[in-house]
């Protein structure tokens, strides 16, 4: 597997969500939302870009996928501004990259964050890592490799239409 730019930061795709919400109108995102879709452009990237798309671990947290730093940044806000200094600036995310965000945006937009976590908490990916929780590491990390097997594994006519998507854009792997 390829490695992403170490500069990428998980921060840079939130920025990139917050554009394309911003474009369509909206004002804010919730927390939630914003990490699902998080977890969900990691996934896809490594699956069909053969790396991640940013440099930051994502945890299997109890209410599902969760990038640590950027729940840090926005931590005790159900909603976040997406005009706020942190979302108002570019993402400086490749083309490709852009691509992916673009997809998963796509694909997930009209979904809440509770639609999304409950998602996730069906995906072998997550369900894998929540069983290897021990008391010094309640939120083990979600690894690259297991992403990548989960969209492998998934059968869902809504990840059968994404892969069309992303097959059209040229991004899908066969």
């Amino acid at each position: 597997m390829s490695e992403t730019d170490p500069k990428t930061q998980a921060i840079q795709v939130a920025r990139e969500f917050a554009a394309l919400a911003r474009e369509e109108g909206q004002t804010c995102i919730t927390s939630m939302k914003l990490q699902k879709l998080l977890y969900y452009a990691q996934l896809w990237a490594i699956h069909d870009l053969n790396r991640p798309i940013f440099s930051e671990n994502v945890e299997a947290w109890k209410d599902g996928p969760v990038v640590p730093e950027v729940f840090q940044r926005f931590k005790g806000q159900y909603s976040v501004s997406l005009n706020t200094p942190v979302l108002a600036q570019a993402s400086e995310l490749s083309c490709e990259d852009r691509e992916i965000v673009l997809a998963v945006w796509e694909q997930y937009k009209s979904l809440s964050g509770d639609d999304l976590s409950k998602m996730t908490h069906d995906e072998v990916a997550w369900k894998n890592a929540r069983a290897k929780r021990r008391v010094f590491n309640n939120s083990p990390k979600i690894s690259p490799e297991a992403m990548a097997v989960q969209v492998d594994s998934v059968a869902s006519n809504s990840n059968k239409q994404f892969r069309a998507y992303l097959k059209g854009k040229g991004l899908a792997a066969g």
